[in-house]
């Protein structure tokens, strides 16, 4: 009986051994009947590298000699400013990392490091002095206005530039805004996102700027924008039409009398034009800030937008736009209380 029990032992460590190798052989066999039965799929994303743009009545890519406005608009791809504005309209920092007020007419500016130009050179506190003296000789420039009152330039050390003005201007530092620009005899250079490669007759040819100070940040998947060049902004619809061209940009409400409503994609957003009912402050009944306020709220902007303006205009309760940041603190709903109007209205004996 002693004898039997090591057999039995050994018998059943076999049986278990075999019950296990089973086990993984089977489970293997299901794990590769998966993967074959297993689908795979893959999915091709077409990446746009280049975009084709439209603009009519082209007269040059100076940024301080262009009088037109789809260029000045793609002069801001390729030549940055100190100071920028921000969506909600608050002032930012660009070329400039930090500014301040010293007095009345005095502002010192601190430009960013490791900003280089798009041909490789280092960006200078004398090349800001430079552009704003080269605009100041131009008259007809769009920028003069942003510096005519500027008297001295001081170039303090390599990166920092104070701005001495010959008055007081408020809120002087909304006109730090024109872009920077380096001029040699061949062409323009600027440091934003693109840079100029070719300007020819019929088009211009810019190249994603691989130097770009913000490239870590925001990396343009566009790596050329090809700007075709016609004579009438009628052949710039006529080209969209035929698909010569990708993107056009209009002010035109009634562009879909020349390139039809199908077949394309549109962003609409408002500008900074706005139509207003002026009154009569010293009248006896509309000095009354409450009653001035209670005609604004019973005129339906909403239904002149929709059916007389044809939901071409936006429904504004400021001067400002809405997403300002001046707005933050502002209720809208104490804007928005018709009843309240109608009663003050009728208090004051006016007509609605």
């Amino acid at each position: 009986m002693k004898n039997l029990i090591p057999k039995i032992v050994i018998t059943v460590l076999i049986v278990f051994i075999i019950l296990v190798a089973i086990y993984f052989t089977t489970l293997n066999k299901s794990s590769k009947n998966a993967e074959q039965n297993l689908q795979i799929t893959y999915q091709t994303v077409n990446m746009v590298t280049n975009i084709r743009f439209g603009i009519s009545e082209f007269d040059s890519a100076d940024p301080y000699i262009t009088q037109n406005r789809e260029m000045i608009y793609i002069d801001s791809l390729i030549f940055e400013p100190l100071l920028s504005i921000s969506q909600d309209y608050n002032l930012t920092g660009c070329l400039a990392k930090e500014w301040s007020k010293v007095d009345s007419k005095s502002y010192v500016i601190k430009l960013k490091e490791n900003v280089k130009w798009s041909n490789g050179e280092n960006f200078t506190a004398t090349n800001v002095k430079n552009s704003i003296e080269t605009i100041q000789k131009n008259k007809t420039s769009i920028y003069y206005e942003n510096v005519k009152n500027i008297k001295t330039i001081e170039v303090i050390d390599t990166n920092t530039i104070r701005i001495n003005l010959n008055k007081e201007i408020p809120f002087f530092e909304y006109n730090l805004i024109f872009p920077i620009v380096l001029t040699n005899k061949e062409n323009i250079i600027g440091t934003g996102k693109y840079k100029i490669s070719s300007i020819g007759e019929k088009k211009i040819e810019l190249t994603k700027n691989e130097t770009w100070h913000e490239i870590e940040n925001e990396n343009p998947n566009i790596k050329t924008i090809t700007i075709n060049l016609y004579k009438t902004m009628g052949e710039v619809y006529n080209a969209f039409k035929l698909g010569s061209i990708d993107f056009l940009h209009t002010t035109n409400s009634n562009v879909e009398e020349y390139i039809g409503t199908m077949g394309y994609g549109k962003v609409k957003y408002p500008n900074r034009e706005y139509d207003y009912l002026a009154l009569n402050c010293k009248d006896t009944i509309l000095k009354n800030t409450e009653v001035r306020k209670a005609i604004s709220l019973v005129i339906d902007v909403e239904k002149i937008a929709n059916s007389i303006l044809e939901n071409k205009a936006y429904k504004a309760y400021f001067p400002l736009q809405s997403n300002s940041y001046l707005l933050k603190d502002v209720s809208i709903s104490d804007y928005t209380n018709a009843e309240e109007a109608k009663k003050i209205l009728e208090d004051n004996r006016l007509e609605i």
